[in-house]
């Protein structure tokens, strides 16, 4: 019994040294990172609605074409979703101390 007790304990010991390992990062590369991710899910997100715009307005001055629809579509589907993207890393930017 005692020593099922002792390799309980080393096991969990063992299993919160290996989680404080993984979340050490340097914090001026981790902020670094962050921003760049961030900017580009977030502007990128912004001018994909736009451009998506500008392209379907075109398809409807242009009633034979599908190009201009079919890509100003996938913009504005994909649009919503790098803005989400961006703004979870813009939470994700650690604070100055």
């Amino acid at each position: 019994m005692k020593r099922e007790i002792e390799l309980k304990q080393t096991a969990i010991v063992k299993q919160t040294e290996s989680v404080r390992v993984g979340h050490r990062m340097d914090p001026r590369l981790r902020r670094w990172s962050c921003s760049l991710l961030a900017v580009f899910g977030i502007f990128g997100g912004l001018s994909a609605l736009f451009v998506g715009i500008v392209l379907v307005v075109i398809h409807g001055f242009m009633k034979s074409d599908a190009v201009f629809d079919r890509i100003g579509t996938d913009l504005l589907i994909a649009a919503l979703p790098m803005i989400l993207f961006g703004s979870i890393f813009v939470d994700k930017i650690p604070e100055k101390k």
